[in-house]
């Protein structure tokens, strides 16, 4: 075949010597009679005899690229007593040229090698099947390279080299024939080209099978520019059998290479599988990873390591199949920290551990992609300040297959989750067990965008105690085990559909909506620019808090007024050992039990400020979760939020047009924190609707009457009253009482020119 770079340099040459084309016609393994001749010829007498050792002989010995072709075809040369001449000087060996072989083939599965040498017969482990030293413009195809002590092909130093359609490791008819070494090593090669270029060239590269061999498949050291594509490493070429090499499929220590790709929208990617060690494996940055298929083999599917490298780019084309690794589908500065790379278009399916792993290195990127069936977390960072946006965890193409353990693990700081859709995995939809300010922003946990049933095992969203400053911002959360489990501190969770679908669909959570065991956390917060979450139709409680010094503020819990999304049981509820939380202007409607339910365990200090209540199964408030709590004399007695006597109200009378209201707190000073600030509510259309309506200040002596005068919003309806001492510490609310204001008749204008 015509080769037009290699040809262009051997005209560069031709003033001082012309290329010369030896032609083996020789099947064994004799040396040149006379090495510079410029006659490739074993001294055997008779008619001109060229092996392969004597054409490479020659070619040493010319400045210029000279060619070897074939006139014998379907043999095999068998290399004896000594290794191959070291290529020294530039030189094409082609032996597509051979009779038999298939040069119409378009893939070298179908294109055996009709000419292979044989190594079996050398003794010692360094022998290489082809070797080069300090040589540009070498070229090896349509070769057979078998059983030699170290690397089939052994190319050191130099530019530009050309490795195709050659079968390494393998016989013709696919039996395993490995070399000792690696299938290909180039060593300090720059621009060398290992399977299909990868320009608009129309000539028909093929790749080459690399299989069998004891070290790597292609092994790439210090060297850059190089294009690996198109080849079958590991593959058995005839069968399905397990031709893997012994370590990695494909080892690049170097920069800016690419290992796969397309021409004219045709795949030319590297089928790697098999392997006993890592599928690809760099070391070394700015090297691209396009449309492989990476599975099977023993170690992880991609081992990524250096900067600004890309594993796929911006079409489906370019992204990698990994699939079926022993070890993690792709992993990210396992050796070093490796930062600015993107993963983009990844399929990563069915790997014994993650699905991907970034290990080490910050601003790093992941998206447009697919786990799923893997036996470990689908995506786990534990660098820092990367971004998982935009990909399917636990679905493929849309399928629901789930995975083992988590969807998404940040375990580093200033991670961001966004965008996701998250699904079918065992454990929790994202977890974040450790670092600061991470972000789970706009993900589906649980839910398809339909709303449609895909929950995890666990939480939607899990904050551990190692964590803080987690901001958990416009999810949707549903049919998770819980819809967000905090046992850290600092998280804000905003603006988010918990266990509700934007157009109130049912996807409640099997257990509480946000359940708080950490402390200073903030669920909803207009004051601080956090938008309060829609949290409904959640199987337990709304909110559930353990822990101490939380906010809930700003929040729908359960609906409101003439909208049912209740929970199951609380609005929110402050479980045992609970204090100093902050349950501030929550819209807590139709909830199965209380609006607020707190625990006989429960700690003290728990405020209650300015919630609106409706249609809830039981109390709008509940100190002791044991139904209306009387007050007691002087409020001596202990237990959640010293269970704070509420006002006694003593009279309602309409006055002067406004209602006049008496009431006294029966709370001594030992009991109360003083002032205590005074809520009224009003319950209003049939006592659907409790909110707040006046605030006082009571500061007299404990049982001191105190009367005010409030303009209530209806002439007539309900009123009641709770206590907030200046500790927090809130009351129940009292018995409603019926009022009536009557309205002053109009006052009739005197200017004295009346009518007697």
């Amino acid at each position: 075949m015509f080769k037009p770079f290699l040809f262009a340099l051997a005209l560069a040459f031709s003033v001082a010597a012309p290329a010369a084309t030896f032609v083996v016609n020789d099947l064994g393994d004799d040396p040149d009679a006379n090495p510079g001749d410029g006659i490739c010829d074993i001294p055997a007498g008779g008619p001109p005899r060229c092996t392969l050792r004597a054409a490479i002989m020659e070619a040493n010995t010319t400045p210029v690229v000279d060619f070897v072709e074939f006139s014998l075809g379907l043999i095999v040369i068998n290399i004896t007593g000594t290794p191959l001449p070291t290529i020294t000087a530039g030189l094409w060996i082609d032996a597509t040229t051979a009779p038999g072989y298939n040069a119409g083939a378009e893939s070298t599965l179908d294109a055996p090698p009709s000419v292979y040498i044989n190594g079996s017969a050398l003794t010692g482990t360094t022998a290489d099947g082809l070797r080069s030293f300090n040589t540009d413009n070498l070229s090896v195809e349509g070769l057979g390279i078998i059983n030699f002590p170290d690397n089939g092909i052994e190319f050191n130093n130099g530019e530009p080299a050309l490795i195709d359609s050659n079968w390494i490791g393998v016989t013709r008819t696919g039996g395993i024939a490995g070399n000792g070494g690696s299938g290909v090593y180039l060593n300090g090669v720059d621009r060398a080209t290992v399977g299909r270029r990868l320009t608009t060239s129309p000539e028909p590269d093929r790749g080459n099978v690399i299989s069998n061999n004891g070290e790597h498949g292609i092994y790439l050291l210090l060297g850059e520019d190089a294009d690996i594509a198109g080849n079958y490493i590991g593959v058995d070429p005839v069968g399905g059998g397990d031709f893997g090499n012994g370590l990695d499929g494909i080892r690049v220590v170097g920069p800016n290479n690419q290992i796969g790709g397309i021409v004219n929208t045709s795949e030319r990617g590297n089928v790697v599988e098999n392997n006993g060690g890592t599928g690809i494996y760099t070391q070394a940055g700015n090297n691209l990873i396009y449309s492989n298929a990476v599975r099977f083999n023993q170690g992880d599917g991609i081992r990524l390591n250096g900067a600004n490298s890309r594993i796929g780019f911006t079409s489906p084309q370019l992204g990698n199949l990994v699939s079926e690794n022993g070890g993690h589908g792709v992993q990210v500065g396992n050796d070093f920290a490796s930062s600015g790379n993107l993963i983009r278009y990844l399929t990563s399916v069915n790997n014994s551990g993650r699905g991907l792993w970034i290990v080490n290195g910050d601003n790093n990127e992941v998206r447009d992609s697919s786990f799923a069936v893997n036996g470990d977390d689908a995506v786990r960072v534990d660098g820092t300040n990367s971004l998982i946006v935009g990909n399917e965890i636990g679905l493929l193409d849309g399928g629901l297959f789930g995975n083992t353990a988590n969807g998404i693990v940040l375990a580093n700081d200033g991670n961001v989750a966004q965008s996701n859709l998250i699904g079918g995995v065992s454990d929790d939809g994202i977890d974040v067990p450790g670092g600061i300010g991470n972000q789970v922003l706009d993900n589906y946990i649980g839910v398809r965008e339909n709303y449609a049933d895909i929950g995890v095992g666990n939480a939607g969203v899990r904050v551990q105690s190692g964590a803080g400053s987690t901001l958990i911002q416009g999810n949707r959360i549903g049919f998770n085990s819980d819809g967000i489990a905090l046992m850290g501190s600092g998280t804000r969770i905003c603006a988010n559909f918990i266990g509700v679908g934007e157009g109130n669909q049912n996807i409640g959570n099997a257990v509480e909506g946000v359940r708080i065991d950490g402390g200073g956390n903030v669920v909803g917060d207009l004051n601080s620019s956090c938008v309060g979450n829609l949290i409904g139709f959640n199987a337990s409680d709304g909110v559930q808090i353990s822990g101490d010094a939380n906010t809930v503020r700003d929040n729908t819990i359960g609906g409101v007024l003439f909208t049912d999304l209740g929970n199951l049981n609380a609005g929110v509820f402050l479980a045992n050992g609970s204090d100093l939380n902050l349950i501030e202007g929550n819209q807590l409607h139709h909830n199965g039990n209380d609006g607020i339910r707190v625990a006989a365990g429960a700690g003290t200090r728990n405020r209650f400020d300015s919630n609106e209540f409706g249609e809830n199964g039981d109390q709008s408030i509940d100190l002791g979760d044991n139904g209306p709590t009387a007050n007691d004399a002087g409020d001596g007695d202990s237990g959640a939020n010293n269970l704070q006597n509420y006002p006694e109200i003593t009279s309602l009378a309409s006055v002067g047009g406004q209602l006049e209201i008496r009431y006294r707190v029966d709370s001594s000073l030992a009991n109360s924190n003083y002032p205590l600030t005074i809520d009224f509510y009003i319950e209003a259309n049939l006592q659907r609707d409790i909110y707040r309506i006046h605030r006082d200040t009571y500061n007299l002596a404990p049982g001191s009457e105190r009367t005010i005068m409030i303009a209530p919003p209806f002439p007539t309806s309900l009123i009641s009253a709770m206590v907030i001492d200046s500790e927090g510490n809130s009351s129940e609310l009292s018995p409603a009482l019926p009022y009536e204001v009557i309205a002053l008749p109009d006052m009739i204008f005197n200017d004295r020119f009346e009518q007697p």
